[in-house]
């Protein structure tokens, strides 16, 4: 046997011990017997208790990951030795082209978040430079 206040046809302060001489005794006495299965939260309509409904949980949208900025040496650095030469030694005038942006004095940031970068970087994997796998790794701008 359970026991509970009935709040606006809610059950509160369930408990399955009597509430004399826990409560006050004007509250005590608001307290009614109730089914074993009702707990906190259940609400009375026309004699019959239900479990409240529970929402189903809010996701929030994935944070859009937006890749960083870095410098031209961090972004170097983003590749292994081996990619770093097959692009050094390529004879593929869009890797060419690419190269001599990296080097370029005025060249101090790269920004990752470019869709030029991004191309660059599918361009690399299509010619084999790069692994299936690798521009997500580098795109995060973490230098292993």
């Amino acid at each position: 046997m359970k026991y509970a206040r009935i709040v606006s046809n809610t059950a509160v302060d369930v408990r399955t011990e009597s509430p004399e001489g826990c409560f006050h005794p004007d509250i005590a006495t608001q307290f009614v017997t109730v089914p074993d299965q009702v707990e906190d939260g259940w609400t009375l309509n026309y004699g019959v208790w239900s479990a409240p409904v529970v929402p189903d949980p809010v996701i929030p949208d994935p944070v859009p990951v937006i890749p960083p900025k870095v410098s031209v040496i961090e972004y170097k650095m983003l590749f292994t030795s081996a990619e770093r030469i097959a692009t050094k030694y390529s004879t593929d005038p869009v890797i060419i082209d690419l190269q001599e942006l990296m080097n370029d004095p005025r060249t101090t940031t790269v920004d990752l978040s470019l869709k030029s970068i991004s191309d660059a970087l599918d361009y690399m994997t299509e010619l084999g430079i790069l692994a299936v796998g690798r521009k997500s790794e580098i795109l995060t701008g973490v230098v292993k």
